[in-house]
């Protein structure tokens, strides 16, 4: 028993005295790491102070070189954008192309608009005279009347008329000229009253011929419609010169030089060389043909070729015109859709200015950089749209200036 109590009795010493060991390990332990920790703080102390100041000595010369490396690299970091996130704004530029028209082969009815044709008729009392067994003033109303039903439905026609009421040439005989039908696209009222005249009454009036005073009263008459709107082609049936003292071809001049801008075609009927040297040079003036036929059958003729002109011309004008109405939408589509794009483009462009990863000290440099590029974006959007509407009233005065000279070419050969 003593034994037994003796052997456990040392143990039982040992065992009491292990937490006091773990007391004094622990104690030791934690003094340990609160020098570590003073030793710690105290390098961190002299690095963050005395190095510190060093440091900071390096860091001002340092900041500088960095400084000026930047103002240095401030553009090269510009372009490095622009390469890579600049918009191509070239891209949205279409080709834009305008139709135009050649001289059509063919005829039809169907017209755009604004041929005005004025049919001048001497009724005095020569034209009572006989041609091959024909009434002169018969001959003329039958080649106008077959003119007439072949001209273009929507072309304004007008008759005016002199010589026909008669009376002394130094009285009413030679004021007797005026306008019979005003314009219009009733073709029966022209019919109507050119058949009105009679054979009987035209060599009873035995009137005058006042040509010079006739074309007066026409240029103050029409003389204000301006060219640009209204073709306007004159057509003067005449057997004799001037017979009232007037100045015809002085007159037909300054019908010309009007805004109307007419084209004066003659035709004198059986004419002798005085009268036919007279109205030659009245057409001359008036920028238009000279016709002398000497029987019916060459009167009728000329009207027929003049009839195929006008439809020629009538096709070709109102091609024309369509091509210009058609300029005007495809300029007006391109627009749209250049700006469209263009301004699509410089958003986005602005989109990627805006959050540009650009370095600090090159910050006011790439702003500055932008504007200027944005302005010249913004400038060349604008300088496009406005070249593409000088594009198109360029090709309106292109097309009116072609439709003049056909006319030209059509009706003074």
């Amino acid at each position: 028993m003593n034994e037994q109590f003796q052997k456990t009795g040392p143990a039982s010493n040992e065992s009491r005295s292990r937490p006091k060991n773990k007391k004094l390990i622990m104690i030791l332990a934690v003094t340990a790491l609160l020098i570590l920790l003073l030793v710690c703080s105290a390098v961190s102390v002299y690095l963050l102070v005395f190095r510190g100041r060093n440091t900071g000595n390096d860091s001002n010369s340092t900041d500088s070189n960095t400084s000026t490396s930047a103002q240095i690299d401030c553009e090269q970091v510009y372009d490095d954008w622009v390469e890579a996130n600049g918009e191509d704004f070239k891209s949205c530029i279409q080709d834009l192309s305008f139709e135009t028209c050649e001289k059509p082969e063919g005829f039809d009815d169907s017209y755009f608009g604004d041929t005005k044709i004025l049919l001048v008729l001497d009724a005095s009392g020569s034209m009572g005279g006989k041609v091959d067994g024909v009434y002169k003033i018969n001959a003329a109303k039958k080649a106008l009347i077959d003119f007439l039903e072949v001209i273009p439905e929507k072309v304004e026609l007008a008759l005016w008329i002199y010589g026909e009421k008669g009376g002394a040439q130094s009285g009413a005989g030679c004021t007797d000229t005026s306008l019979a039908v005003d314009f219009t696209t009733d073709k029966n009222k022209l019919k109507n009253r050119i058949n009105s005249i009679k054979v009987k009454e035209v060599i009873a009036s035995n009137g005058w011929t006042p040509i010079g005073l006739t074309l007066d009263k026409i240029a103050k008459k029409y003389g204000k419609l301006d060219s640009e709107d209204n073709d306007f082609i004159v057509y003067l049936v005449s057997d004799g010169e001037e017979s009232c003292g007037g100045s015809p071809v002085k007159e037909a001049k300054e019908l010309a030089s009007t805004g109307l801008k007419p084209i004066i075609n003659v035709i004198g009927f059986d004419v002798n060389n005085v009268a036919s040297k007279q109205l030659k040079d009245i057409s001359i003036a008036g920028n238009g043909d000279y016709f002398s036929p000497k029987t019916a059958e060459e009167l009728s003729s000329i009207f027929d070729n003049e009839e195929e002109k006008i439809r020629a011309f009538d096709e070709y004008k109102r091609c024309m015109l369509n091509a210009e109405i058609g300029a005007s939408w495809d300029v007006s589509n391109v627009v749209t859709d250049e700006t469209f794009c263009l301004v699509g483009k410089l958003t986005s462009e602005r989109f990627s200015s805006a959050l540009a990863d650009v370095p600090d000290d090159c910050r006011e440099d790439f702003q500055e950089r932008y504007r200027t590029r944005d302005q010249l974006m913004s400038d060349f959007i604008d300088n496009i749209r406005a070249g593409r509407f000088e594009d198109r009233e360029n090709y309106s005065e292109q097309i009116k200036q072609q439709i003049e000279d056909v006319e030209e070419e059509f009706f003074s050969e």
